[in-house]
C-alpha cells in the first residue's frame, strides 16, 4: 500500500530498493553515467517476489515506487491483478 516504507541504497552506480518493514530487497538497479546523466541499464526483480507475482506486476511496482517514492508525483498504487 502506500502507506509500506520504503529504503534505498545508492551505491556504486547501483540502487537497492527495500522494503522498511521487512528488510527484503525487491529490486536492484544498474546504471551507467553517460554525459553526466544516469541511465538505468539492468533492472533485477527479488526471485520469490517474481514468483509470487507477474513480470508485468513486478515492472509496474518498480515503475511506480521511482514515480511515488523518489520522485514524489501522485500516482496510483499499481493493482495485484497482473
Amino acid at each position: 500500500t502506500k502507506d509500506d516504507k520504503w529504503d534505498m541504497v545508492y551505491k556504486n552506480e547501483q540502487l537497492g530498493v527495500y522494503r522498511s518493514w521487512t528488510g527484503i530487497g525487491l529490486f536492484n538497479l544498474k546504471f551507467e553515467n553517460q554525459d553526466g546523466r544516469l541511465y538505468i541499464i539492468e533492472a533485477y526483480c527479488d526471485e520469490q517476489f517474481l514468483n509470487d507475482h507477474s513480470p508485468e506486476y513486478c515492472s509496474a511496482l518498480l515503475n511506480w515506487v521511482i514515480e511515488f517514492v523518489v520522485f514524489g508525483r501522485r500516482v496510483d498504487l499499481p493493482r495485484w491483478n497482473y
